[in-house]
């Protein structure tokens, strides 16, 4: 919620020798004036770093059957067009916000819990700056002539186009990646994690502290948010509640999640609250015309740079990536479900994913010059006999492991590699969980 602090005079004391001994204390009262900046020190980064998103359609939000602690305003997961921007590498620091301050063009920090909470948070200069709200980071966005982020932006800097749970992936956060659940006991300076770096580069998107975006927030805004460049709901709509992004230094794994959203009733204290600013970026391709009903995900062109695409249902998630360099010509790529057969002593329960790849009106036959990437859900409890699950390939009418390298086994996932065209089924014996794709 929103509050106003009255501001109190500021009081300078200056004390002055005296050749003669003596001591004289002058006291002057400077109404309005900020407080004194920290001494300033080396930063961890340039103040105008930035790192471009280019334009294009990612996944946003978290689907329950992969991450099994969804929170309801996380969902559904939903595609979304953003135009291109530059957004800000690391946080804004100490030094750079207080540059803001003595130009008159941002409030103070509002410190009155620092001692209690955080007491070195504003004076160590390549720490990222705390203690500032909403209006804070509107201010100092502005006298840089750029802007908060929007929710959208934030995330798709955070994990790229296609779903990851954290900016570097899906492996679970250590703290050599980031600053979290008291690895540290405190803020770091920025940029301190380069292993947590974004697919773009952006640092510090996960843990040290939260970061304000620009929509206000609503629960279920989720549910209807437009595809292309949403900017969040109406203010009437909401309780007039920014939200923050990101996590912080106090926060567990689950906390630190690229889709994790708060508003500001559960920031508490500003103290795990900072800024990072992002500016449009001039150039980039227009937005394309909207749709009725876009599915720009089910069916992609790819080229030598890769793409990520996927079939979304309620609570749902399948997910194929394929890297840069997978096609050395552009090839269209869709996505359906279709029907294999399944024999035992294998079985399989659930959805056929079908992959075609057309190039220049040809089915693409070979082995893909770099392995895609598969990504299979499937129920938290199955039936299969235990070590007998796993993911196969379908080849002339037999059910083979041959050009499948498994990356990670999950409660309820798979992620493999997969270098051969062909169906790709999540079989075992005894009432399996059955999630084939056809590559061809």
């Amino acid at each position: 919620m929103k509050s106003s602090t009255k501001r109190l005079p500021a009081i300078r004391i200056t004390i002055v020798l005296v050749a003669l001994g003596l001591l004289i204390a002058s006291i002057r009262v400077v109404v309005g004036a900020p407080a004194p900046r920290p001494t300033i020190r080396a930063a961890a980064a340039p103040p105008s770093e930035e790192v471009l998103v280019p334009e294009g359609e990612f996944l946003m939000g978290c689907a329950s059957d992969i991450w099994h602690k969804c929170d309801l305003d996380t969902q559904p997961i939903h595609g979304v067009y953003l135009d291109a921007f530059y957004i800000d590498k690391t946080e804004v620091t100490v030094s750079q916000y207080w540059d803001c301050v003595n130009a008159g063009a941002c409030p103070p920090p509002d410190t009155a819990h620092a001692q209690a909470m955080a007491p070195a948070a504003t004076t160590i200069d390549n720490h990222p700056i705390t203690y500032v709200t909403w209006e804070h980071a509107d201010a100092y966005c502005r006298w840089q002539g750029k802007r908060v982020p929007t929710e959208a932006e934030w995330e798709k800097a955070a994990h790229g186009p296609g779903w990851k749970t954290y900016p570097w992936g899906n492996e679970a956060p250590t703290c050599d990646r980031l600053n979290f659940d008291q690895c540290i006991g405190g803020i770091t300076p920025v940029g301190s994690y380069p292993q947590g770096a974004s697919p773009y580069g952006a640092l510090d998107m996960a843990g040290n502290v939260r970061e304000w975006v620009n929509d206000w927030y609503l629960k279920p805004y989720y549910a209807r948010s437009p595809y292309y460049n949403p900017q969040g709901p109406p203010e009437e709509d909401t309780v007039g509640e920014h939200s923050l992004r990101g996590g912080s230094w106090k926060d567990d794994f689950g906390g630190v999640t690229t889709w994790i959203r708060l508003d500001e009733a559960e920031t508490h204290y500003i103290y795990k609250a900072g800024i990072r600013c992002v500016r449009s970026a001039a150039g980039g391709l227009p937005t394309p015309t909207p749709t009725v009903e876009p599915t720009p995900f089910a069916e992609q062109s790819i080229d030598g740079e890769g793409a990520a695409l996927w079939l979304a249902k309620p609570q749902h998630l399948t997910l194929v990536q394929m890297p840069t360099g997978s096609f050395t010509a552009t090839t269209v790529v869709t996505l359906t479900y279709t029907e294999a057969p399944v024999a035992a002593p294998l079985s399989s329960v659930g959805a056929i994913l079908r992959i075609e790849t057309l190039s220049d009106g040809n089915a693409f036959t070979g082995t893909l010059t770099q392995p895609a990437e598969i990504a299979l859900v499937f129920p938290m409890h199955t039936h299969a006999i235990s070590g007998t699950l796993d993911l196969y390939r379908l080849d002339h009418g037999t059910w083979i492991t041959e050009g499948i390298t498994t990356t990670q086994w999950g409660a309820n996932y798979v992620n493999a590699l997969v270098r051969y065209p062909g169906i790709y089924g999540l079989l075992g014996e005894t009432n399996s969980v059955y999630l084939p794709m056809t590559i061809r």
